[in-house]
């Protein structure tokens, strides 16, 4: 078989020291990951802290067809990257997908269920929790993580409301019957800065609200001043407008639980890049190239441009 001139672009931090070595391995059946000076990459595996535009305008992209981004954040491509370049951009959604629906059910589970201590048996036997097929819950962003999320929890809940612009599904005239707020959504003109000050007002002060997406999304200040006023509520934050972020600013907050970009993270998650990118190689050399797209249609990066957004 004809191996594809490979290049990795950047290796994540977080990841072990051997994963750049076990990447190569996996991948030798399909990839020749030589550097030799002058041969440019077919395909590209890139990571969010890869500058995808630098590379391209110093003209170090000539000759790729494929990048493969086994990430779900994509920040680091523009919508001009995708339309002048033409290179499909495979993301890695299906990697952490579950990860943060299971993060999702986590936050239900500990803000409806915990189970109170008891060493004795007590006449009054209170447990003063609301049930959930009572109460109402708000996904915002009906993308990987959103839809499976809401298969999820459908039956948990007295109902679920969906809000997702580029589906034609607008429910924040409906956020104040929320007592759960998802935020599933990807970074565009439409969600940024949409959890802020005049939708916070609209909430019910005991409402729970969780960001496994992205930081951007939520006013953090605006976030921190809803939850000082109304300590009834929770909210769960796992990203913030910048990383690190000054974490010592929200230590006042006793009702802001803090997890910091761990909603995707999970045990074997470096077996399953690896899978996913072998996968994807797979199916790049095997199947027409019509195919291959079809195949990672909801994967590719290019079907995400919407009214000059990426979503």
């Amino acid at each position: 078989m004809k191996k594809i001139r490979i290049k990795r672009t950047n290796i994540s931090s977080y990841f072990s020291a051997n994963f750049a070595e076990q990447e190569r391995k996996s991948l030798a059946t399909y990839a020749d990951f030589s550097d030799e000076e002058g041969c440019g990459p077919e395909v590209l595996i890139t990571n969010t802290e890869t500058d995808i535009e630098s590379l391209w305008k110093k003209g170090e992209m000539e000759g790729v067809k494929l990048i493969i981004h086994p990430n779900s954040g994509y920040d680091n491509y523009s919508i001009d990257f995708i339309k002048s370049s033409n290179i499909p951009v495979i993301l890695g959604n299906p990697i952490r997908q579950e990860a943060v629906v299971s993060y999702c059910l986590s936050f239900i589970i500990e803000r409806s269920t915990a189970i109170p201590w008891r060493t004795s048996w007590e006449e009054g036997r209170s447990w003063s929790r609301p049930l959930l097929h009572k109460q109402t819950a708000l996904i915002i962003g009906n993308g990987h993580v959103g839809s499976s999320l809401n298969q999820k929890i459908t039956s948990l809940f007295k109902e679920v409301l969906i809000h997702d612009p580029f589906k034609k599904l607008d429910c924040l005239s409906e956020v104040a019957r929320a007592d759960y707020v998802f935020i599933c959504a990807g970074l565009n003109s439409t969600s940024e800065n949409l959890i802020n000050k005049s939708l916070l007002q609209k909430l019910k002060p005991t409402v729970n609200i969780i960001n496994p997406a992205r930081g951007k999304i939520v006013n953090l200040q605006d976030l921190k001043d809803f939850l000082l006023s109304h300590p009834k509520s929770q909210a769960y934050i796992d990203v913030f407008p910048k990383e690190p972020y000054p974490i010592e600013e929200l230590k006042d907050v006793k009702n802001l639980k803090l997890s910091c970009h761990v909603a995707g993270v999970y045990l074997g998650i470096e077996e399953e890049i690896i899978s996913f990118e072998k996968n994807v190689l797979h199916d790049y050399i095997n199947l027409s190239f019509d195919k291959f797209l079809d195949k990672y249609r909801d994967e590719n990066l290019q079907n995400k441009i919407f009214k000059d957004n990426l979503i």
